[in-house]
């Protein structure tokens, strides 16, 4: 993705002066969200979300395991 992005500034010469940066950043932001500080998780999957719920075994479930590192980082935080 990056030579991508580097390859298209190239060719154009990044007429728009936008940081490659500051668009990875964003673009990537959800893949290490912090989870201190925070007071509430409020936590959704659908029924028939394969890619996050395993309704054979909940508990090996990827929201589970993200619920549970909220957890262990915010002891006292409401998770719903």
């Amino acid at each position: 993705m990056e030579n991508e992005i580097e390859s298209l500034l190239k060719r154009t010469g990044n007429p728009w002066r936008i940081a490659v940066e500051d668009v990875e950043k964003d673009l990537y932001a959800t893949n290490f969200t912090r989870m201190d500080g925070f007071q509430r998780m409020v936590w959704t999957t659908a029924k028939l979300d394969r890619n996050h719920w395993n309704a054979e075994e909940p508990m090996r479930s990827i929201e589970v395991f993200i619920a549970n590192e909220y957890r262990a980082k915010n002891p006292d935080a409401q998770v719903r």
